[in-house]
């Protein structure tokens, strides 16, 4: 995923450039996740970047690309059947590039006294393109007989369409 990092860092530098002369912004926004929302993540933490070109004074067209890396719950169990022994083995992280567009309505909460407002509320509607590259790991351990066998892979995450 160096080449998402580095789309992102080229995303940065045009969406600065565009900011500079056009009625349009840029935001970051960092995002993540708690152990304790999912069962099979153990944290997640990532940044979006979104570019916004305002069309009027409350409605934009946004782009927005992002990196994100989610770290799996490490699993360890072991089970037995009869003189049978298996033991499974799950840990590792994937990394996601969310790439997307949206269309913004900002609505301004307006200071008493009728001066510029102090705040705004955002509303967003839009749909964003997930790439995934999966280090997932899980490896099996078959023990029978005074013998053992090692199944290992990569657990294959899709890429995923996101509204």
């Amino acid at each position: 995923m160096k080449t998402g990092r580095n789309i992102i860092a080229v995303a940065i530098i045009i969406g600065f450039a565009i900011n500079a002369t056009a009625d349009a912004d840029v935001v970051m926004r960092l995002k993540g996740i708690t152990p304790s929302e999912t069962e099979d993540w153990d944290s997640a933490g990532g940044v979006e970047m979104q570019l916004r070109l305002w069309e009027a004074d409350n409605i934009s067209i946004a782009a927005g690309i992002g990196y994100e890396t989610w770290n799996a719950v490490e699993e360890y169990v072991i089970e037995t059947d009869g003189d049978d022994e298996f033991r499974s083995n799950v840990n590792g992280s994937c990394s996601v590039m969310p790439v997307g567009i949206s269309m913004l309505y900002r609505h301004a909460i307006d200071e008493p006294g009728g001066r510029q407002p102090g705040a705004y509320f955002l509303f967003e509607a839009g749909i964003r393109y997930g790439i995934v590259n999966s280090e997932v790991y899980s490896e099996v351990t078959s023990i029978s007989a005074g013998e053992s066998t090692v199944y290992a892979d990569t657990i294959e995450i899709d890429n995923v369409w996101l509204a």
